[in-house]
C-alpha cells in the first residue's frame, strides 16, 4: 500500500477557439487499493473551486469543465485504503491573448477620380468567437454609425501559434461629402476585442489616406459647323469627384448651367466656347470648341412668270420659292423695277403676295432677307401688262316703224371691260348731236312726231365701237339710211 501514482496527466489546451465546455482526463495507479478522484479549478497553484460531475472508470477519471476565461485545473487521486493522495500537474485552458490583427485593407492611399465616393474597408482576424467592435476615425475625430460585417473564415488566414483558427471580421465606411473639408483626408479603424482573461484590447490599424484628385479632361468639347443659324449642344467628360462645370463664350461671358453639357442659343455667327472643370482639388480648362456658322446667301428657285398679261383690271397673286438650303427671315415686296426700294408694299412680307386690283400696267419684285437686312437677295422684276380689249358689239339696236307719234326703247349689247355708252341722234358716226344723260345700254327715246335716227358709241380703255343706226320711222316721212333712201307710203 502506497500513495497513488499519476500515470496519465490531464492535458493543457492553449488554443481554445471559443468559451465553452472542455473534457479532461486523469489516470492513476494504487496497486490493489481503491482510488477516488477529485477535480479542482486553481489559481495556478492552489485550489479555488471543486468541480462536480466527474466520473471514474477503474483507474481513469473524466471531468467536464465550463471555460469562460483562462482556467487552471488539477486532479487529486486518493488511495481510499491508506488516505494518501497525489496531485496531477496543472492543466491550463487558454483563450486568445492577443488583440485583433489586420490582414486586409483598402489601398493605403486611395485616389478618387471617379464621379461617386466609394467605400473603404478593413478586414481583421481574431482568434476565438469573441465579439470584435470597430470604431472608424476621420483623424482625429470618431465617426459614428458604421457597423462591421462578419465574413466567413478564409483558407488564407494565418494559423494561431497554439493551433486552432482565426475568423475574419470586416468593416467598411461609405465616404460622404461631409468628410471632405480638404481634398486629402486620413481614415483609420480602432478594433477592440475581448481576450482570454476577460479584458479588452484594442489595435489601431494602419491609416488609409483618401485624396480627391483634381479633374482631368478625358473628352474635349468638339468644334462644329452648321449651315444655318441654330442651337448646338457641346459636351465634355472629365474624371474627378465633386466636379463643377462653367461654360464661357468667346467674350468670356458665363453661359449654360453647372453641367458637362451645354446647349447654345440660336447662333447667327461663329462663336467659340470653353469649359472650366473644377473641384476642391483643382481646376482644368478645356480646349476651344468653335461653332462655325456658314449661312448661305438667301436665294430662290422659282418666282412668278413675267410678264403677266391682263385684259381687264384685276387682282393677281405673285410668289417666290426660297431655296431649301437658304436661311430666310423675312420678305418684302415692292412696286417698281427690281432694286427700287422706294415703294414698299405694306404688309406684303411673305413669299406669296396677293395684290389689290391692278388698273394699269406696273412692275413688282421681292427682296428676300437672310440673318441680317444687309444679307438679302432681289428677285427679278415681274411685269404686269394691262391691255383692255376694245368693246365688241354683240347686239345692234333695232329700227322701228310707228303709226303715230310716240317713243320707243332702243338697246345695244357688247362685250368688254369698263364699258361706257353714249347715244347720239343721227346716223352712225355722227357725233354732233349727243343725247344728254343717255349713257346706258338701253335708251328710251322722247316722243317722236317725225322719223328720227339714233346710234350708240361704246367705249372703254381699250377703244370704242359704233353701233349701226336705228331709225324710228313715222308714216309720210322720208327716211335716209346709210344704206338706202326710201318713202314710206
Amino acid at each position: 500500500m502506497a500513495a497513488p501514482t499519476i500515470t496519465e496527466q490531464p492535458l493543457s489546451l492553449n488554443s481554445l477557439a471559443r468559451p465553452g465546455k472542455v473534457t479532461l482526463s486523469c489516470r492513476a495507479d494504487a496497486g490493489a487499493d481503491s482510488l477516488q478522484f477529485y477535480w479542482y479549478k486553481t489559481d495556478g497553484a492552489n485550489p479555488t473551486e471543486q468541480l462536480n460531475g466527474a466520473y471514474t472508470i477503474g483507474k481513469l477519471s473524466v471531468v467536464t469543465v465550463d471555460v469562460t476565461a483562462f482556467t487552471y485545473v488539477r486532479c487529486r487521486a486518493l488511495n481510499y485504503q491508506t488516505g494518501e493522495s497525489t496531485w496531477s500537474n496543472t492543466a491550463s485552458i487558454l483563450l486568445p491573448t492577443s488583440p485583433p490583427q489586420r490582414n486586409v485593407m483598402s489601398n493605403a492611399t486611395t485616389y478618387l477620380s471617379e464621379a461617386a465616393l466609394p467605400s473603404i474597408f478593413y478586414t481583421a482576424f481574431v482568434q476565438g468567437d469573441y465579439a470584435i467592435n470597430f470604431q472608424w476615425f476621420r483623424r482625429p475625430t470618431p465617426i459614428s454609425g458604421e457597423i462591421p460585417i462578419v465574413t466567413p473564415t478564409s483558407s488564407g488566414n494565418p494559423v494561431p501559434s497554439g493551433g486552432g483558427t482565426y475568423k475574419n471580421v470586416m468593416t467598411s465606411l461609405q465616404l460622404l461629402d461631409a468628410y471632405f473639408s480638404d481634398p486629402t483626408q486620413e481614415f483609420f479603424v480602432r478594433a477592440t476585442a475581448q481576450v482570454g482573461d476577460g479584458s479588452y484590447q484594442s489595435a489601431d490599424f494602419t491609416p488609409i489616406t483618401v485624396e480627391i484628385k483634381a479633374p482631368t479632361i478625358t473628352a474635349q468639347p468638339s468644334s462644329l459647323t452648321i449651315n444655318k443659324p441654330g442651337a448646338v449642344t457641346l459636351t465634355i467628360a472629365a474624371t474627378g469627384y465633386g466636379n463643377h462645370y462653367q461654360w464661357r463664350d468667346s467674350n468670356g461671358i458665363s453661359v449654360g448651367t453647372d453641367s458637362p453639357s451645354f446647349t447654345s442659343p440660336v447662333l447667327l455667327s461663329s462663336t467659340t466656347y470653353t469649359c472650366t472643370v473644377r473641384n476642391m482639388a483643382g481646376t482644368v480648362t478645356s480646349n476651344n470648341a468653335t461653332v462655325t456658322v456658314n449661312i448661305p446667301h438667301p436665294t430662290i428657285t422659282e418666282q412668278s412668270a413675267s410678264p403677266i398679261a391682263l385684259t381687264q383690271p384685276s387682282a393677281i397673286t405673285l410668289y417666290v420659292v426660297p431655296h431649301p438650303d437658304s436661311y430666310i427671315t423675312s420678305y418684302q415686296w415692292f412696286e417698281g423695277l427690281s432694286g427700287d426700294t422706294s415703294r414698299p408694299i405694306a404688309s406684303a412680307t411673305k413669299n406669296i403676295y396677293s395684290t389689290q386690283t391692278i388698273s394699269s400696267s406696273t412692275h413688282f419684285w421681292c427682296q428676300i432677307y437672310g440673318e441680317t437686312q444687309s444679307n438679302h437677295f432681289n428677285s427679278a422684276v415681274i411685269a404686269v401688262n394691262l391691255a383692255v380689249a376694245a368693246p365688241a358689239i354683240t347686239v345692234e339696236p333695232e329700227s322701228f316703224v310707228l303709226l303715230e307719234s310716240g317713243s320707243v326703247q332702243l338697246s345695244v349689247a357688247a362685250t368688254g371691260y369698263g364699258l361706257a355708252f353714249q347715244w347720239f341722234e343721227g346716223f352712225s358716226g355722227d357725233t354732233s348731236t349727243p343725247v344728254a344723260g343717255k349713257n346706258e345700254s338701253t335708251f328710251i327715246t322722247p316722243t317722236l312726231s317725225a322719223t328720227t335716227s339714233y346710234w350708240c358709241r361704246i367705249s372703254n380703255a381699250g377703244g370704242s365701237a359704233n353701233s349701226e343706226t336705228a331709225t324710228v320711222t313715222l308714216p309720210g316721212t322720208l327716211t335716209y339710211n346709210a344704206r338706202k333712201l326710201y318713202m314710206d307710203i
